[in-house]
């Protein structure tokens, strides 16, 4: 009897790291915000939920029209909004399904600025967080598209008063997302 349930015990254990990553993956949250000499924008919230839905869903914080006398804005945009609300976003989360299909996630990032020429930087933390490898990776204007480790932030010059970037998420492990069935998995242990 001990045996067999020391048998089941490691059986379990050893299925569960053949499972897809979305059983185990709750929550990855980043935290992103512009910074231009002292002033800097809004902290914007985006990642992903398990039980997040593509879209609008609770988890999203629509973000209020900027004060005219403001000189530095920030937020988010969804790539498809509801079309009731204005498409700016303080928070924006997704499944965890969403990145583990494709293995990429985009994040739309807003700048707008009074500062034209003036050297900025947007910088980048983690919040709640789980153990799935990824990249995160930054688009911009002027060609900017390169990694940006997670804490850290990339500098550049606001070349316009509205300017547009991209988070790009990538899942990094393709063993993260396999999927194995019941079939498969006995058959390593024949």
């Amino acid at each position: 009897m001990r045996y067999l349930i020391i048998r089941t015990a490691a059986l379990f254990i050893m299925l569960t790291a053949f499972l897809p990553a979305s059983v185990f993956a709750g929550e990855m949250t980043f935290f992103t915000i512009f910074h231009v000499d002292k002033d800097q924008t809004y902290n914007c919230t985006f990642g992903l939920r398990d039980d997040a839905i593509p879209g609008y869903d609770p988890l999203d914080l629509p973000a209020p029209p900027a004060p005219p006398e403001e000189d530095l804005d920030g937020y988010l945009t969804m790539i498809e909004p509801p079309p009731y609300l204005p498409n700016r976003w303080y928070k924006d989360f997704r499944p965890v399904s969403n990145l583990t299909l494709d293995r990429v996630e985009y994040y739309p990032f807003h700048l707008v600025s009074s500062h034209i020429g003036e050297l900025a930087s947007i910088s980048i933390a983690t919040g709640a967080f789980n153990a799935l490898p990824y990249e995160m990776w930054v688009q911009g204007p002027n060609g900017l598209y390169e990694e940006v480790p997670v804490p850290g932030s990339i500098n550049f010059t606001i070349t316009s008063s509205h300017m547009f970037f991209y988070w790009e998420l990538r899942l990094d492990d393709q063993v993260a997302t396999s999927e194995k069935t019941w079939a498969g998995v006995k058959s390593l242990y024949r």
